[in-house]
């Protein structure tokens, strides 16, 4: 996985992924992996949200749908 992500985005940023990933205590998966070195490439870094996210509103359409609640 490593070799794919570093032929994407490079060796540099695809070890600070895998850093950051390993670091959080985060289940390592190239998507992740992927994302984060381009964030690394693109010089973004991970996007934080000032405001908690809040999924209730799709919670409700979705069992409006048939489905259950989360």
């Amino acid at each position: 996985m490593l070799r794919d992500v570093a032929s994407e985005s490079g060796w540099g940023p695809a070890v600070a992924a895998v850093s950051s990933i390993v670091g959080a205590g985060g289940s390592m998966d190239r998507a992740t992996a992927s994302i984060l070195a381009a964030s690394e490439v693109n010089a973004r870094g991970v996007v934080a949200y000032d405001e908690p996210v809040d999924m209730a509103a799709y919670d409700d359409v979705f069992a409006m749908m048939g489905g259950s609640r989360a």
